[in-house]
């Protein structure tokens, strides 16, 4: 078990490990059938150390027992000692908590980069998902998740909700409290029995999400106005200014506005403008064209630096291009983002139009907080709002 976990394990790995290859037929119960588990995992390790010749290494650290492989006479020299596994498997606990208590969570590429730097100072360097499971398992109080993800294994409750994001998408019918806690443990596995009743929908609410409890079901708010899902528009195909309060596109943008979430609106190529236009007015924000901006930007820090043809800059983003004119490139971008209009406190529309899109884009630039030029829809195709 041991070698197919690169020499070392938290004994909590062993005994789970165990109990699947072994079974204990002795005990229905959870969690006496782990204490049987580790009572044979015990008895193991405590018969090895008085042997002639200990197979195993074991340490205490943060209320867990570390076990680690010896390494035998005829293993090859450069076969990582038991000191080297128990050290970096220690290391690796101390970080996982320390990662686990970062607000907001790290991703699982920053959580793995962590741990790979951790694991290069003691010259080893196992597989991504060893990685990051040993170092939870060693933690003894950070879990992981599918997604490699860490986090503590008493995480708040309202911040499970709001980062599993269980209480968006609720049907019409509503959900059962043991549906919405499926939502969260798919996420958050191992965490704590959510409440139900009124104290989680206390906890839905403190979360960001309306949803009431009718006694038997969480039950969504009601949508607001009519079932149509057309964009409203003129004869001119420009958007109108004005919209029923209670329904239509403007009031759904109104309340994903006050409540979060997103909203998605479809249209055609021809009324993109319009569109953006009226999103913006409901909204109540400024709209400043991102490839514009970004292009001007870097055209102006391309002169400061007098590069005299601006092909250069879009030639190295090139796949083909020499390393080093990737890393000028970098720079010459980093220093384009001082060059951005400035709208102080005032709400901002990022938008993408027209033919600098694609400058932007062969510069390896794309707006992540706004809104983009949208693909030509098929003829015919009938406007709607999702």
């Amino acid at each position: 078990m041991l070698r197919g976990r690169n020499r070392v394990a938290a004994a909590g790995e062993l005994v789970d490990q165990l109990l699947i290859a072994r079974g204990c037929d002795r005990e229905d119960d959870p969690r006496r059938r782990r204490a049987c588990g580790y009572a044979v995992l015990r008895a193991v390790v405590e018969a090895d150390s008085i042997a002639e010749a200990p197979a195993f290494a074991t340490r205490r650290h943060s209320d867990r027992v570390l076990v680690a492989l010896q390494v035998a006479e005829d293993e090859s020299f450069d076969t990582p000692n038991d000191a080297e596994l128990l050290d970096m498997a220690a290391a690796f606990a101390d970080e996982s908590i320390k990662l686990a208590g970062s607000d907001p969570l790290p991703t699982p590429v920053a959580v793995i980069r962590a741990l790979e730097v951790v694991a290069r100072r003691h010259d080893q360097v196992p597989g991504e998902q060893r990685l990051v499971q040993l170092a939870a398992a060693a933690s003894g109080t950070v879990l992981v998740n599918a997604r490699l993800e860490l986090y503590p294994c008493d995480l708040d409750p309202v911040r499970a909700l709001r980062l599993s994001q269980a209480g968006a998408g609720v049907p019409p019918e509503g959900l059962t409290p043991e549906a919405l806690a499926r939502r969260v443990s798919a996420r958050f596995p191992g965490l704590a029995e959510l409440p139900d009743g009124r104290d989680l929908e206390r906890l839905l609410v403190e979360a960001g999400f309306e949803l009431a409890w009718d006694g038997n079901r969480l039950m969504p708010p009601p949508l607001p106005g009519a079932t149509s899902t057309r964009l409203p528009s003129t004869a001119s195909g420009r958007a109108p200014v004005s919209a029923a309060s209670g329904s239509g596109p403007g009031a759904r943008l109104g309340y994903a506005l006050r409540h979060g979430g997103a909203r998605v609106v479809t249209f055609r190529r021809s009324r993109w403008a319009a569109t953006r236009d009226r999103v913006c007015e409901l909204a109540g924000v400024q709209t400043t064209d991102a490839s514009a901006a970004f292009v001007g930007a870097l055209r102006k820090v391309a002169s400061e630096l007098l590069i005299p043809d601006f092909d250069v800059i879009l030639q190295a983003d090139a796949p083909s291009a020499d390393p080093g004119d990737r890393t000028n490139l970098q720079q010459v971008v980093a220093e384009s983002g001082s060059g951005w209009p400035r709208h102080g406190r005032a709400p901002t529309c990022w938008c993408s139009t027209g033919s600098p899109r694609s400058v932007a884009t062969r510069a390896g630039w794309r707006c992540s907080t706004g809104c983009s030029t949208p693909p030509a829809a098929p003829a015919g195709s009938a406007d709607r709002e999702r």
